[in-house]
């Protein structure tokens, strides 16, 4: 808000010194200072408003400072006062290029940052589900070896039972694999 306050004075007073002052001083030759101020407000419309408030001043008070009947389309002042407007004219669309690609550079970054922040969520719940997995596999590894040995041993009594047991007559291979049904 101050930097917009700055900029209108700094325009009144620039518009007042070039009414007040005689022809021969080319005051709008530095109109282009107050768009570069607005620039740095990043208002692309009060940088239009001002150039052509500046532009339509400029020849506005060439026309009063003129004697009547003085105007012609050669006379150096009025040269000036065109060229003045052409200077303004190039530094306001140099100004709308400037302000236009800072916007889009700062589209451009807020975007980037938006990807990178799905990318490492995304990175985070991978990794996430990869030590899910290790631990499942471990897991497993570990049950299978678990029940594997419980396997082979109950294999071995069956087969040690088997070996032992006499047809018709329950022997002590019976209560050994009782104590499996308890486990």
């Amino acid at each position: 808000m101050l930097l917009l306050a700055a900029v209108f004075v700094l325009t009144l007073s620039l518009i007042a010194a070039d009414f007040f002052t005689w022809i021969e001083l080319d005051v709008a030759a530095i109109f282009g200072l107050p768009l570069v101020l607005v620039a740095a407000a990043r208002s692309r419309r009060l940088l239009w408003i001002l150039t052509a408030l500046l532009t339509i001043t400029t020849f506005t008070v060439y026309a009063l400072q003129i004697p009547p009947g003085a105007f012609m389309l050669r006379e150096t002042f009025f040269v000036n006062r065109v060229l003045d407007v052409v200077t303004l004219l190039l530094i306001a669309v140099l100004l709308h290029i400037r302000m236009t690609s800072a916007e889009t550079s700062a589209i451009q970054a807020r975007l980037i940052k938006q990807q990178n922040e799905k990318l490492e969520a995304a990175m985070a719940s991978r990794r996430l589900v990869e030590v899910q997995e290790t631990e499942r596999r471990g897991l497993a590894n570990e049950l299978h070896d678990l029940v594997g040995q419980k396997l082979t041993a109950l294999n071995i009594d069956v087969n040690l039972v088997t070996m032992e047991s006499t047809p018709g007559q329950p022997g002590q291979g019976t209560q050994r694999l009782a104590h499996y049904g308890t486990r």
